[in-house]
């Protein structure tokens, strides 16, 4: 697990979806996605089924970013358009 003072990052769980509901809806933060409509439960739940696929695979890894104090979910980071041949992938925080 990575961490430091502040916080730790970890692995998505089915118990985010209320979490990731909330996120990926929230229409204040599309500007800095490529969100541009409202995401279903559905949707999130069958994301969160595939997000332990193998990222070399999928080429994109999210981890929940937490409250060191409390555990509290307070945001993620995105790895996407991983590239192994040429060591690099985005990154969205």
């Amino acid at each position: 697990m990575l961490r430091d003072e502040l916080i730790f990052l970890r692995a998505l769980e089915a118990e985010d979806l209320d979490f990731l509901y909330a996120l990926e809806n929230e229409a204040s933060l599309w500007a800095v996605s490529d969100a541009v409509v409202p995401v279903s439960r559905y949707t999130l739940r069958q994301y969160l089924d595939n997000a332990a696929a193998d990222w070399h695979e999928v080429r994109q890894l999210r981890l929940v970013v937490c409250a060191l104090a409390d555990g509290r979910a307070v945001g993620t980071v995105d790895l996407f358009d991983f590239e192994p041949r040429h060591q690099r992938a985005g990154v969205g925080i």
